[in-house]
């Protein structure tokens, strides 16, 4: 998305990437996160709110993908920590 697209509707631009951008209504208070052809608007505080969600789902994403990849390591360590298994 372009910075240039729609700057006089969604105030200032913040930040973008090739999925996205996201404008600041300075007058308004208001956040737009615009993603292809979807935008979103937000109070200041609920678009806080919605990073720290954001931020706090990646976490879980990546403890999930961290637990699926080690689970032959945790019983390959199981069988060793305690002597043999009869």
């Amino acid at each position: 998305m372009q910075q240039e697209n729609c700057t006089a509707q969604l105030g200032q631009w913040l930040a973008g990437s090739e999925n996205g951008s996201v404008y600041y209504c300075q007058e308004t208070g208001v956040v737009s996160l615009c993603l292809h052809y979807m935008t979103m608007r937000f109070e200041a505080t609920a678009f806080r709110d919605l990073l720290g969600m954001m931020g706090f789902a990646q976490a879980e994403i990546q403890r999930i993908k961290q637990a699926l990849e080690q689970p032959t390591l945790q019983g390959h360590n199981r069988q060793h920590a305690g002597g043999a298994l009869h």
